[in-house]
């Protein structure tokens, strides 16, 4: 794993993964709306595969040389444990919170803290192993299966750069293929739930074979950088988009090996399509997109409990009567949960990561001292 230290993001990638994260939530949007019925947003689960192959080849280029030894690898994980665990237990918490409100007042039907509100999963979610086998359903904030399934990639990335670094990149092929085979071997038997649409199940194969793919293609890229042509680019990505529109079944486990090229490609931001997506506001959404990821459950959850109040769910969609307005709808919805992403990202996940960082730069001085 080699490290380019003059290039310390990526601009691109991050912002394509802001626009991407808004498709997840069109995804989870029951609303009766233009969109809601495009193949693109019915299928846009799978747009979390390009979160892992994206994760995996940051990671490779941030860590891939700064995992020496036992110290580096536990100060690695606290890093990511302070990037994705603040804002995961506080929309946990509202969660939580909600489930409260709805045993004190009875506010509807649905009897609090059952299913998949149960109160064992507040464990499991708290410790990050929702994903790992531990849960029969997907729990509380149903999207944070993905944190549990990435922190394991993140415990294994360690291992494999702390032990066995001279053989990282074969053995990063052979997780990957390791996790595409339990995806195929194990596909869920439910419709709803097969193959590439997996997540408490076997998420976390999903999670390996994204992850450790893009932490090969980080080293293809570190080999051959992409050339820069505009084509090339703009082809990658209307071919992901392609994918997307048309994969089901079993075509869907591809998922990972149709974002591995796009990520090569866009990383380095030195085609014309590349260096558009540098413009100020995509990259802001990528900042934080993780926000976007994690926020948009509950204030969907919300919307139905209002929806249901108001007569305003029809076949399991909330419809105003009027296409145009649901569009509205649609948009406010967008607005809001991007406004209260911003929100977290600074109020909760950037003061967490710094106030790590800033503890173990103390630790590191404090241990030099002695």
């Amino acid at each position: 794993m080699t490290a380019n230290p003059a290039q310390p993001r990526f601009l691109a990638l991050d912002a394509l993964r802001g626009v991407l994260a808004l498709l997840v939530v069109l995804f989870h949007l029951p609303v009766a709306s233009h969109v809601r019925d495009l193949p693109l947003v019915m299928h846009g689960y799978l747009v979390v595969d390009y979160f892992f192959v994206l994760s995996g080849f940051v990671i490779a280029h941030s860590y891939g040389q700064r995992i020496n030894d036992g110290a580096q690898a536990r100060d690695f994980l606290i890093k990511r444990v302070a990037r994705v665990w603040p804002l995961h237990v506080v929309m946990l918490g509202a969660f939580v919170a909600l489930e409260v409100v709805r045993a004190l007042t009875h506010f509807d039907s649905v009897p609090p803290f059952t299913g998949d509100r149960a109160p064992g999963g507040i464990v499991t979610n708290l410790l990050m192993i929702q994903a790992l086998g531990t849960e029969d359903s997907q729990t509380w904030n149903g999207p944070a299966w993905a944190v549990s399934a990435e922190m394991l990639c993140y415990v294994v990335f360690a291992g494999l750069i702390l032990w066995a670094r001279r053989w990282a990149l074969i053995l990063a092929l052979v997780i990957a293929a390791f996790g595409l085979a339990i995806l195929v071997i194990y596909a869920p038997p439910e419709p709803w739930a097969a193959w590439m649409n997996t997540t408490w199940r076997t998420g976390w194969a999903r999670a390996l074979y994204g992850f450790f793919l893009g932490v090969v293609v980080y080293r293809l890229w570190s080999w051959r950088p992409p050339p820069g042509q505009g084509w090339l680019e703009a082809a990658l990505i209307v071919a992901a988009l392609a994918f997307i529109w048309i994969a089901v079944g079993p075509w869907t486990v591809l998922a990972s090996l149709v974002f591995a090229p796009l990520v090569w490609v866009l990383a380095g931001d030195r085609g014309p399509v590349s260096k558009a997506l540098t413009w100020e506001p995509l990259v802001k959404l990528g900042d934080v997109s993780y926000g976007i990821y994690l926020i948009h459950m509950f204030i969907i959850t919300l919307m139905v409990i209002a929806a249901r109040k108001l007569d305003l769910m029809h076949d399991r969609r909330i419809d105003l009567g009027s296409v145009w307005l649901n569009d509205l709808v649609v948009l406010v919805f967008l607005a809001v949960v991007v406004g209260l992403a911003v929100l977290s990202y600074r109020l909760v996940e950037t003061p967490a990561r710094d106030a790590v960082s800033a503890w173990l730069k103390r630790k590191k001085v404090s241990a030099h001292g002695q």
